[in-house]
């Protein structure tokens, strides 16, 4: 990434305006959003009531990487890198559901839903199971709310929750159930399609 670009590109922006161009078209500044944003920021990931119960999950993609959110069987939420350890399949497809556990549909490596891997054919003797466990990622909550860190030392939480706590807590989203779907696909930069949800000229409405 040329950083100086970045930065003069930065230093051109002028507040209440459009990003500058580039930032929603050059390809390397994706690479690094992916890298530096997707793959290090914590991400909203979902809501609470879209695991309802035991044995629910979540599959989605932060970025480009496969990321699984469950409820386990003692009703705890877990989230993995949805990759099994073996060829790198994808375990779970994009949605929800409900599984028992969860089994790749390659060659059939089963896990727990603690992420242990309990079932592989055909391997060495010196294979050791424990070590091949699902990679987990990290994990909040806030108010009904689920939050995924992919990076190996994500950065502190608790600021982030202490100023978010107290505009979600009111709305109760922790007792809310599903009752409707839409997927919206947007061909457009992430930047655009959030920057125009947050536009305020649509605060109003008609």
């Amino acid at each position: 990434m040329d950083f100086a670009k970045l930065k003069t590109m930065l230093d051109a922006r002028q507040p209440g305006h459009t990003l500058p161009q580039g930032f929603y078209l050059d390809p390397e500044i994706f690479e690094f959003d992916l890298t530096a944003i997707f793959g290090r920021s914590w991400i909203m990931a979902g809501f609470e009531a879209e695991l309802p119960k035991p044995t629910s999950y979540l599959s989605f993609l932060i970025g480009r990487s496969p990321v699984l959110i469950l409820r386990d069987r003692a009703g705890v939420l877990r989230a993995f890198h949805n990759i099994c350890r073996h060829r790198g399949a994808q375990i779970c497809p994009v949605g929800r559901g409900r599984v028992p556990r969860l089994m790749c549909p390659y060659h059939g490596w089963t896990y727990e839903l603690d992420g242990r891997l309990i079932h592989s054919t055909r391997m060495q003797d010196d294979f050791d199971p424990s070590q091949h466990g699902l990679r987990p990622a990290h994990l909040e909550t806030i108010a009904g709310t689920i939050y995924v860190c992919l990076a190996d030392d994500p950065p502190p939480f608790a600021p982030f929750r202490e100023h978010v706590q107290p505009l979600l807590a009111p709305h109760g989203l922790h007792e809310a159930k599903v009752v409707a779907e839409t997927t919206l696909v947007e061909k457009a930069n992430w930047k655009l399609v959030m920057e125009n949800a947050r536009e305020c000229y649509h605060c109003a409405g008609r």
